[in-house]
């Protein structure tokens, strides 16, 4: 039986997440602002990680001796209600692309469709989202 995706959901942000949230820290772009405002609406998401999904997995491997995380995707978790709160928050984080997967559709970069969320080992249901956000 498919679980809901946010039926687990809990208010307090695990330690997890908090890691996450230290990688952010970590890279070239805004990510301490990032964190700063995820961590101050928690009620507009569920989930968020940070990292190098599609392309050069192992490019953060190559900088790590440096203490730089080199990634450039954050993917979060969402539901279909809170996009709009979600999408006037990351405005200010200047990512170069912006895309949303619902359960049945796509919208914004032409790049992130479901076939990606499918790789992710994700299955969308009711309002469930995913947002894409990637830095160049």
């Amino acid at each position: 039986m498919e679980e809901h995706l946010t039926s687990n959901r809990e208010e307090a942000i695990n330690q997890a997440q908090n890691l996450q949230f230290q990688l952010m820290e970590l890279g070239l772009f805004n990510g301490r602002q990032v964190v700063f405002d995820l961590k101050n609406n928690r009620d507009v998401w569920i989930a968020c990680v940070w990292g190098r999904f599609k392309y050069n997995w192992l490019i953060p491997l190559r900088d790590l001796a440096r203490g730089y995380w080199n990634t450039d995707t954050l993917y979060i978790l969402t539901t279909a209600d809170k996009i709009e709160r979600l999408s006037a928050l990351a405005s200010y984080w200047k990512a170069d692309e912006w895309g949303v997967v619902y359960a049945d559709r796509e919208v914004g970069d032409v790049d992130f469709k479901h076939d990606e969320v499918d790789r992710l080992g994700i299955s969308l249901t009711g309002d469930d989202c995913i947002v894409r956000l990637w830095w160049d």
